[in-house]
């Protein structure tokens, strides 16, 4: 099975979410993975804030996996002209560098800490 961002998010019917408004501007989502590319045209401007859990002194993508895993999530589309964007592309991104090459993960509870300090507490609809 390969996945594609334009058929993926068709799955879970972000592209009738984004319709109706829904396409996360205002939110802040949290990615704790390898750390990200910034220079990703996906990525570029998208980013609110990022630190280095790892111990690497950076928090730079070596490995691959955090740039693709915040592109799902609040990628622009600008590298493919818009038909692959991740399934919230206005949301901001908090980056959170847990993983090293080896994608050993590191310090979660104080990456998830971070995170949550970083995002409002999500308002009870009651």
């Amino acid at each position: 099975m390969k996945a594609s961002l334009d058929r993926s998010t068709a799955q879970i019917n972000a592209p009738a979410a984004w319709k109706a408004g829904y396409e996360g501007r205002g939110v802040k989502v949290a990615v704790l993975d390898t750390g990200v590319d910034a220079r990703h045209p996906d990525l570029v401007g998208r980013i609110a804030a990022a630190k280095d859990f790892s111990g690497s002194g950076n928090t730079g993508d070596h490995f691959g996996h955090g740039t693709h895993v915040a592109s799902i999530v609040g990628g622009s589309g600008a590298v493919s002209g818009g038909t692959r964007q991740g399934v919230a592309p206005k949301a901001e991104l908090l980056i959170g560098k847990v993983s090293t090459t080896t994608a050993t993960a590191r310090s979660p509870a104080s990456s998830t800490a971070w995170s949550g300090r970083s995002t409002p507490a999500p308002r009870s609809s009651t």
